[in-house]
């Protein structure tokens, strides 16, 4: 443990290791970090940037929550979550596909969204809540519904390219955003409301009561994310081409 403010509770005190996404999540065994910007930047080549990835031992997480904070997401979230990374891991893997729809049921869809607040609390620093106990609250009580009227979730599918922990960065077509992306899923986090992102917006999962399990249509594009730059979904190809067309001959 290490000593430092949890992002839950505000307490500063030890801090123990958790896992983003949840350990049961497919979060277990060592993992490539994404590359940050200012790594990428550094290198023209995609690859070379790739082969630069630092690596995490034991899964991708942070000393971000004390213990009793961990504790407490593990008994009331993260068992939600667990379900549906677990359904849609084959999913992705047996099939084909752009987008999907496909209906939900037997989980609690407000106890899997309150689990993607508490990651993006958990990716950001402390001081991305000090003005949003409303946020806080949201995560802390696990019947709250209301929610911060200019926080949007946008949810996608990923099986292909660089894990994203990225904390707040503001984007020059997208304002202010935060992106984790770890398979099956990407989640994007958006301060800035009414954009058009390309994602689906599931901010609507708030509203939810804890205990209801019925049918929930989500209805998500699968994307690929080569480049530790938020909101990037080009292909490999696409990203080629660009390098090559925004080169300068001397």
């Amino acid at each position: 443990m290490i000593q430092g403010v949890c992002r839950l509770c505000k307490k500063h005190t030890e801090l123990s290791y958790e896992h983003i996404p949840p350990k049961s999540a497919f979060n277990r065994n060592t993992k490539f970090i994404s590359v940050s910007i200012i790594e990428y930047l550094k290198n023209s080549d995609v690859d070379d940037c790739k082969l630069n990835a630092k690596i995490q031992q034991g899964g991708v997480g942070y000393y971000c929550l004390c213990q009793q904070c961990n504790n407490f997401l593990g008994r009331y979230y993260v068992r939600s979550y667990q379900t549906m990374a677990s359904i849609f891991v084959p999913l992705l893997k047996d099939k084909d596909f752009s987008k999907i729809s496909i209906k939900i049921e037997n989980i609690s869809h407000l106890k899997f969204f309150k689990q993607i607040v508490s990651m993006f609390v958990c990716i950001n620093s402390s001081d991305f809540t000090n003005n949003r106990k409303e946020l806080l609250q949201f995560i802390k009580d696990p019947n709250e519904n209301k929610f911060p009227d200019d926080v949007r979730i946008y949810m996608y599918l990923n099986m292909e390219g660089q894990l994203r922990n990225l904390g707040l960065m503001y984007s020059s077509q997208y304002g202010l955003v935060s992106e984790l992306t770890f398979p099956p899923f990407g989640f994007v986090l958006s301060l800035s409301p009414n954009i058009d992102l390309p994602l689906t917006d599931i901010t609507s999962l708030k509203d939810f009561s804890l205990d209801f399990q019925g049918d929930v249509v989500y209805e998500l594009q699968k994307l690929k994310t080569y480049l530790p730059i938020p909101v990037d979904y080009r292909s490999r190809l696409e990203i080629d081409e660009c390098i090559k067309n925004s080169s300068i001959d001397i």
